[in-house]
């Protein structure tokens, strides 16, 4: 799963694990990228 981030107008593909060396973040041209989803975060302390 990668974060999909705008940069110096270029859109980049980014990793959040800590090994940026081995998961370095990737230019994201155009076609090349297919977003197939998102990721949505909810946390409550009420269930």
């Amino acid at each position: 799963m990668k974060r999909l981030s705008r940069d110096a107008g270029q859109w980049w593909l980014t990793s959040d694990n800590s090994d940026q060396r081995k998961y370095h973040r990737k230019l994201c041209n155009k076609g090349d990228c297919l977003v197939i989803g998102k990721v949505v975060r909810k946390e409550s302390d009420h269930i």
